[in-house]
């Protein structure tokens, strides 16, 4: 456990820039709570944090109306698992959010897991997306993405960068020929005026990551960057691991 802890740590120090000593305040575990209660709710979930396309419609449009069902379990004294399933009556695909909420950081991590229980090859499934949320904020609200390049045998790899991300801007992000570290980076900090969040993109391979901002607020999109697949009878397939981590100051 202490070594899932010194991750977290280093993580937090290697996005932001800094490193020092960490200490958990009060209202980051709460922004950290809030966000699994708007996401994760137990008894009714109306915006799930991910995406996809199936048989070419939008799971916004037809998850309400599956079959759903929410487990919360304590793994530990640090960590609850909250596991959302959603089963389509008509095609029997699964799909299964496990999200995992920290006790003693302000972090929560998710991974998402389509599987086929029919005994027919699957509709189409596409832009399969581990991360779509938005964060609803006041257009007066700075926020400052900070970022790295990735690696591209240079002496500039890895280094440092800054955007800035006004009402009306969008960023994108992909890395080169599918190694996840080249030309870009999948670890963020987004600052919002005094307190802010970090973002990675685990088990990326090639993933893309876009990020915009409208007059409602920050939107998140993130995942493989190509998906476009039939899952065979008993396939499953996953989403990369989500992390992020709240921080005030």
């Amino acid at each position: 456990m202490k070594s899932r802890q010194m991750a977290l740590l280093l993580f937090a120090s290697v996005v932001s820039g800094f490193s020092y000593a960490v200490e958990v305040q009060t209202d980051e575990m709460a922004e950290a709570k809030q966000f699994m209660a708007v996401r994760f709710d137990e008894k009714s979930i109306t915006e799930p944090v991910f995406s996809f396309i199936y048989d070419g419609k939008a799971s916004a449009e037809f998850l309400k109306s599956w079959t759903f069902k929410s487990q919360t379990v304590s793994l530990d004294e640090f960590r609850k698992q909250i596991v959302l399933t959603y089963t389509d009556p008509a095609t029997k695909l699964e799909v299964k959010c496990i999200a995992v909420q920290w006790l003693n950081f302000p972090a929560v991590e998710w991974t998402v897991y389509l599987r086929n229980t029919s005994d027919v090859n699957s509709p189409l499934i596409e832009n399969l997306r581990a991360i779509d949320t938005r964060f609803t904020l006041s257009e007066k609200e700075p926020i400052v993405l900070h970022h790295n390049r990735g690696d591209d045998c240079s002496i500039n790899s890895y280094a440092a960068k800054q955007s800035d991300l006004a009402v009306g801007s969008q960023l994108q992000f992909a890395p080169a020929g599918g190694r996840p570290c080249s030309v870009e980076w999948p670890y963020y900090n987004f600052k919002i005026a005094d307190k802010g969040f970090l973002l990675a993109i685990g088990w990326p391979g090639q993933w893309s990551a876009k990020f915009s901002r409208d007059n409602a607020g920050l939107y998140l999109n993130a995942g493989q960057e190509t998906t476009r697949f039939v899952l065979l009878p008993g396939e499953e397939v996953r989403t990369p691991l989500i992390a992020m981590m709240f921080y005030n100051g």
